[in-house]
Protein backbone atom coordinates (compact mmCIF):
# COMPACT_ATOMS: atom_id res chain seq x y z
CA UNK A 1 0.00 0.00 0.00
CA UNK A 2 2.77 2.81 1.03
CA UNK A 3 4.08 2.12 -2.26
CA UNK A 4 1.21 3.35 -4.30
CA UNK A 5 1.24 6.19 -1.98
CA UNK A 6 4.43 7.49 -3.56
CA UNK A 7 3.41 6.63 -7.10
CA UNK A 8 1.74 10.08 -7.81
CA UNK A 9 4.18 12.20 -6.29
CA UNK A 10 7.24 9.66 -8.80
CA UNK A 11 4.50 10.18 -11.86
CA UNK A 12 4.45 14.38 -11.19
CA UNK A 13 8.84 14.47 -10.57
CA UNK A 14 9.19 12.45 -13.94
CA UNK A 15 6.89 14.54 -15.47
CA UNK A 16 8.99 17.49 -14.32
CA UNK A 17 12.20 16.00 -15.78
CA UNK A 18 10.74 15.71 -19.18
CA UNK A 19 10.26 19.01 -19.13
CA UNK A 20 13.26 20.24 -17.97
CA UNK A 21 15.07 18.68 -20.42
CA UNK A 22 13.50 20.05 -23.33
CA UNK A 23 16.39 22.80 -24.86
CA UNK A 24 15.67 26.47 -24.16
CA UNK A 25 14.67 28.26 -27.18
CA UNK A 26 17.76 30.06 -28.97
CA UNK A 27 17.88 34.01 -27.78
CA UNK A 28 18.37 36.45 -30.46
CA UNK A 29 22.22 37.03 -29.55
CA UNK A 30 22.20 33.24 -30.68
CA UNK A 31 19.73 33.18 -34.05
CA UNK A 32 21.86 36.37 -34.82
CA UNK A 33 25.61 34.53 -34.35
CA UNK A 34 24.20 31.65 -36.59
CA UNK A 35 22.68 34.23 -38.95
CA UNK A 36 26.06 36.24 -39.23
CA UNK A 37 28.08 32.42 -39.52
CA UNK A 38 26.10 31.53 -42.49
CA UNK A 39 26.49 35.40 -44.09
CA UNK A 40 29.87 35.39 -43.55
CA UNK A 41 29.98 32.06 -44.78
CA UNK A 42 28.18 33.37 -47.82
CA UNK A 43 30.58 36.41 -48.40
CA UNK A 44 33.54 34.14 -48.02
CA UNK A 45 32.64 31.57 -50.78
CA UNK A 46 30.87 34.18 -53.58
CA UNK A 47 34.51 35.30 -54.87
CA UNK A 48 35.17 31.64 -55.78
CA UNK A 49 31.36 30.39 -57.02
CA UNK A 50 30.68 33.81 -58.68
CA UNK A 51 30.82 33.72 -62.34
CA UNK A 52 28.97 36.85 -64.14
CA UNK A 53 28.04 34.20 -66.75
CA UNK A 54 25.62 32.39 -64.92
CA UNK A 55 22.42 33.83 -63.48
CA UNK A 56 22.56 35.33 -59.99
CA UNK A 57 19.80 32.22 -58.78
CA UNK A 58 22.17 29.80 -60.28
CA UNK A 59 25.17 31.48 -57.90
CA UNK A 60 22.84 31.62 -54.82
CA UNK A 61 21.90 27.90 -54.88
CA UNK A 62 25.98 27.25 -55.16
CA UNK A 63 26.50 29.43 -52.28
CA UNK A 64 23.73 27.49 -50.22
CA UNK A 65 25.07 24.64 -50.72
CA UNK A 66 28.56 25.16 -50.37
CA UNK A 67 27.51 27.04 -46.84
CA UNK A 68 24.61 24.21 -45.95
CA UNK A 69 25.96 23.39 -42.41
CA UNK A 70 25.68 26.96 -41.40
CA UNK A 71 22.28 27.36 -43.06
CA UNK A 72 21.21 23.84 -41.31
CA UNK A 73 22.87 25.65 -38.13
CA UNK A 74 20.33 28.97 -38.43
CA UNK A 75 17.45 26.74 -38.90
CA UNK A 76 18.32 24.82 -35.86
CA UNK A 77 19.12 27.44 -33.60
CA UNK A 78 15.72 29.21 -35.07
CA UNK A 79 13.64 26.11 -34.31
CA UNK A 80 15.57 25.10 -31.61
CA UNK A 81 12.83 24.52 -28.22
CA UNK A 82 10.07 24.91 -30.41
CA UNK A 83 7.22 22.16 -30.79
CA UNK A 84 7.49 20.17 -33.50
CA UNK A 85 5.20 22.14 -35.77
CA UNK A 86 6.33 25.25 -34.92
CA UNK A 87 10.02 23.63 -36.04
CA UNK A 88 8.91 22.37 -39.45
CA UNK A 89 7.21 25.86 -39.93
CA UNK A 90 10.58 27.63 -39.53
CA UNK A 91 12.52 25.48 -42.00
CA UNK A 92 9.96 25.70 -44.30
CA UNK A 93 9.88 30.18 -43.77
CA UNK A 94 13.64 29.77 -44.21
CA UNK A 95 13.18 27.62 -47.28
CA UNK A 96 11.02 29.78 -48.81
CA UNK A 97 12.96 33.00 -48.23
CA UNK A 98 16.61 32.11 -48.39
CA UNK A 99 16.91 31.68 -52.13
CA UNK A 100 15.52 35.17 -52.89
CA UNK A 101 17.94 36.52 -50.14
CA UNK A 102 21.42 34.78 -50.92
CA UNK A 103 20.01 35.99 -55.18
CA UNK A 104 19.65 39.38 -53.57
CA UNK A 105 23.49 39.03 -51.86
CA UNK A 106 24.75 38.05 -55.24
CA UNK A 107 22.81 40.84 -57.49
CA UNK A 108 24.50 43.64 -54.65
CA UNK A 109 27.80 41.93 -54.64
CA UNK A 110 27.87 42.18 -58.38
CA UNK A 111 26.95 45.83 -58.72
CA UNK A 112 29.27 46.78 -55.82
CA UNK A 113 27.30 47.55 -53.10
CA UNK A 114 28.40 44.41 -51.05
CA UNK A 115 31.80 43.42 -50.72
Amino acid sequence: MRTRAWMPIVAALLGLCACSSAPAPATEAEKSDAMGAYQQCLHRNAAGLDDPATDAAGVARALAFACQIQREDVIATASRGLAPEDQARVRRQFEQDDPSRVTLMVLQRRAGIVR
